[in-house]
This record gives C-alpha cells, sequence and structure tokens, in this order.
C-alpha cells in the first residue's frame, strides 16, 4: 500500500470518529430539527462525514508522507503510529470492525444485544482517551471532539503496539524469522 494512503487512515477515523459520533447523539436527541430524520437524511449526514474526513485524510497524508519520508522516521515509533505498516493496519482494521460492530448493536440497535456487551472491551479500549478527558468533556463540546479524534491516533498506537508483541511471540516462536516491518 502506498504510504500516502496508509498516512491518510488515522487521519480520516480521526475525523469520522467525531463526525458519527455528532450524526448519532443528533439522530437520538428528543430535540431533532424541525423534521425527523428519514433514512435518507441519516445517510446524507453519514455521506457527509465520510466526504469531509477523506478530504481531510487527503491533505493530512501530504503532511504524514513528508514528515515520515525517511525509513528512519517511517521506523520510529510515531511513524508506525501516524503511517502504519500492513500489520498495524490489519490490527487496525481487526479493531475498527470491532467498533463498527459494537455501533451498530449498541446505537442503532442492529444485531443481537448480547454482541454490544461482547464487543464492550473493543469500545472502552478504543475511548481511552474520550474517558481520560471525560471530566473536562463534560462542559465542552470541543474537548469531546480532540478526546474522539486522539481515540484513533490511541487506537493506531495500540494496533502498533498489539502488532509488535505478536511479532515478537512470532520471531521468538520461530527464530529464523524476519523483522516484521513489512509496508
Amino acid at each position: 500500500m502506498k504510504p500516502s494512503v496508509r498516512g491518510a487512515v488515522v487521519p480520516f477515523v480521526g475525523v469520522l470518529f467525531p463526525a458519527v459520533w455528532y450524526l448519532n447523539r443528533d439522530v437520538a436527541s428528543v430535540h431533532h430539527p424541525p423534521f425527523d430524520p428519514s433514512p435518507l437524511v441519516i445517510a446524507l449526514g453519514f455521506g457527509a462525514a465520510l466526504v469531509g474526513a477523506a478530504a481531510f485524510a487527503a491533505l493530512a497524508s501530504v503532511v504524514v508522507s513528508v514528515r515520515f519520508h525517511d525509513r528512519n522516521a517511517a521506523d520510529s515509533w510515531l511513524g508506525r503510529v501516524f503511517l502504519p505498516d500492513r500489520r498495524t493496519l490489519a490490527v487496525f482494521a481487526v479493531l475498527t470492525v470491532g467498533l463498527i460492530g459494537w455501533a451498530l448493536a449498541e446505537m442503532a440497535g442492529i444485531g443481537p444485544g448480547w454482541l454490544a456487551t461482547a464487543l464492550d472491551p473493543v469500545f472502552y479500549l478504543a475511548v481511552v482517551p474520550l474517558l481520560l478527558l471525560a471530566p473536562l468533556a463534560i462542559h465542552s463540546y470541543p474537548v469531546v471532539v480532540v478526546g474522539l479524534a486522539l481515540s484513533a491516533v490511541w487506537l493506531s498506537a495500540l494496533s502498533a503496539l498489539i502488532a509488535a508483541g505478536l511479532e515478537y511471540c512470532r520471531s521468538n516462536s520461530n527464530p529464523g524469522a524476519g523483522n516484521g516491518h513489512g509496508a
């Protein structure tokens, strides 16, 4: 995968998390706009969130690609978070699918009730930054946005840590294995 695409993943999710949260908050609110949100309005909201996140990610990926252009920078801890390798992306994808499953079961009521409960640990792991900022977030919407955006960065850092741990376990069980820093 190209570095520009890998560099867009965290910014994309970092914008998408707050957008989806606010969309859900507004749809679930008892104080709807002057109209009830139809499936079309909800779909348009999600579409706008996706387009906005993609536009921001395209711009941010240029910054990420410039910042981590050489191999040493890309192999640094920040490089692995903002320019994730394929193993980190795989873990990130699994955790993100878990979050989507949780959101569909918990917030949209789609799927069995036990699914949200089973996926609660994934959700709580992902939103650690928001939980840490909760005392401030209660009184400030910008802090909520920052907490949710930082959750995407944290999810990428957690994914890098899990991927490195899995690679360490794999290399120790197979001494002839490579270093695992494939892109």
